[in-house]
């Protein structure tokens, strides 16, 4: 989802705005057009577009990754969801190899033919590097935590919320 249209000068960058919520922003620009996108998950690692989760309701997300060229080999996702009170544990994802991405969010959703903005980055620099499709379907509302395994390695888990119905958006006038 983008949020804003904003005056930016600068390449792919994510900035944590609460860190109870486990959110961040990545902005992206090019030819002189800037997006920010609001996340859910953990910055320079993983994270999907922020959109309201329902309860019952089965919805694609996107999830993208960040790394470095070492985390690029055929590694595995797995992703499970507990929910705190209850226990309850989902199974999310489990991925045997994680699909590669090398360019923009942005032109995820453009379509378009963008020179990844890593281009000038080095290689040890944590880039864009995956994007996979998941679909996610939780059966109770609240708060659920979401536990991720890349390869070996297990990420903190991600708070997210789960609401009994969609949130009404108020156009702007």
């Amino acid at each position: 989802m983008v949020t804003g249209i904003i005056g930016w000068n600068g390449k792919t960058e994510a900035i944590q705005v609460n860190k109870n919520a486990s959110s961040f922003e990545v902005k992206e620009h090019d030819q002189g057009i800037h997006w920010i996108y609001d996340l859910y998950g953990i910055e320079n690692q993983i994270g999907f577009i922020k959109q309201p989760i329902v309860v019952n309701q089965s919805k694609t997300y996107d999830w993208f990754l960040w790394g470095t060229e070492k985390l690029r080999s055929d590694q595995s996702l797995k992703i499970t969801a507990i929910h705190p009170n209850t226990k309850q544990e989902i199974q999310i994802a489990d991925i045997k190899h994680i699909n590669q991405y090398d360019q923009s969010i942005h032109s995820f959703y453009e379509k378009t033919k963008i020179l990844p903005l890593s281009n000038s980055v080095s290689k040890n620099s944590i880039k864009l590097i995956s994007h996979q499709a998941i679909n996610m379907k939780f059966p109770k509302s609240g708060t659920w935590n979401l536990n991720v395994l890349i390869g070996d390695k297990k990420l903190p888990p991600i708070p997210i919320e789960v609401t009994n119905q969609e949130e009404i958006l108020t156009p702007l006038k």
